[in-house]
Parts: structure tokens; C-alpha cells; sequence
């Protein structure tokens, strides 16, 4: 349990590769703020923290090279729906923001080029902007489901990459379930088919 630690506790730990404070009863955000600061973090898992609410603006511009951050089950994973929460990520392959309350799809997302897993599923998320089937052309794994979806963007069959899309326990109405019960590779080519020229 680590209840008390306090803000920044963890600065002085800057070689740190992989870092695992998941279930640690965490009331605010452990790592330092400063540019840089962190710069050899590649793994971050802070998932089931259930107390851990928010985190600052600018939390994960000391992690520059941070390639897999897993907030699932932590409400603070919602702060990352602020604009510019993840422009210090650029460098992300994974992204788990599983059952944190989400309430939008976060618009940085589709900043992050090299990402090839994103986790959304068990959120409140209504819509899934154009700009990711435009942008996360890395993208291979998708899990959207238990979320309130009525409809996809066509542009989601663009992301060439894409094997694994999950949409189970969303209130889809534009897409027959015999589409979906087909698999990735035929709802892709359903939205793709759908999509304007």
C-alpha cells in the first residue's frame, strides 16, 4: 500500500525502465512533472487505483520515452480527455484506458502514430472521431466494446492494420449483427464500403 506517497515521491528514480504501482491505493499523482525528468520510462501500469482521481496537466511530459501506459480501472485515466494530455507520448504503442469513466473519445489519440493497442472498453464513450481511421495507421488491436456506440465512423476501415476490434455491449443500429458476428476483417470492409470518397 502505498496511500501516502507523496506527490513526485518518485523523482529521484529517474533510470527506471518499467513501473508497476498497480492496485497501490494511490491518492495523487507519483511521478515528477518536469520535462524530461523521467526520460528512460518505457513501461507505466497504474491500473485499479481506484483513488486516484486526477493527474496534472503536464504529467506525462517526464516521460518522453514511454511506450505502454496502463491506467485501467483508475478514474485519473479521464484527465487524459483534457487537449495536449498526451502530446508528451508521441512515442506510445499502448494505451489502456480501460473502465475509467470516460465520457469522450480522448482527442490526442489520434496524435499517436507509432500506437498499435488501445484499450477503451467499459466507458461511456457516444462516438469515435474520423481523424483516428485517418491517423492510427499503426493501429492493430482495438477494444471499444461495453461502451454506448450507435454508430462507427466509415473511416475506421481505413486503419489497414487493424486485426482485433471489439464492439460487443455497444447499442449499435447501423451495423446488422450478422456483420459483426463475422468478425474484424468483415466489419472493415463494411465500413469501408461505407466510407465517402
Amino acid at each position: 500500500m502505498l496511500a501516502g506517497m507523496p506527490a513526485g515521491a518518485l523523482a529521484p528514480f529517474t533510470a527506471l525502465i518499467s513501473l508497476n504501482l498497480s492496485q497501490s491505493c494511490l491518492t495523487q499523482w507519483p511521478l515528477p512533472v518536469q520535462p524530461g525528468r523521467m526520460h528512460q520510462l518505457q513501461e507505466l501500469i497504474l491500473s485499479r487505483n481506484r483513488d486516484l482521481r486526477s493527474m496534472p496537466p503536464p504529467a506525462l511530459c517526464a516521460l518522453p520515452g514511454l511506450r505502454t501506459l496502463n491506467l485501467s480501472g483508475t478514474p485519473a485515466g479521464a484527465a487524459l480527455l483534457c487537449p495536449g494530455s498526451l502530446a508528451f507520448a508521441s512515442a506510445l504503442t499502448l494505451l489502456d484506458l480501460s473502465n475509467t469513466g470516460l465520457a469522450g473519445f480522448p482527442p490526442d489519440v489520434a496524435r499517436l502514430r507509432a500506437l498499435r493497442t488501445l484499450n477503451l472498453s467499459g466507458n461511456k464513450i457516444v462516438a469515435v472521431p474520423d481523424e483516428v481511421g485517418h491517423s492510427c495507421q499503426s493501429l492493430e488491436e482495438l477494444d471499444l466494446s461495453n461502451n454506448e456506440l450507435a454508430t462507427l465512423s466509415p473511416y475506421l476501415g481505413q486503419l489497414t492494420q487493424l486485426r482485433s476490434l471489439s464492439l460487443d455491449g455497444n447499442p449499435l443500429r447501423t451495423m446488422r449483427r450478422a456483420v459483426l458476428d463475422k468478425g474484424t476483417l468483415a466489419v472493415l470492409e463494411y465500413l469501408r464500403e461505407r466510407c465517402p470518397l
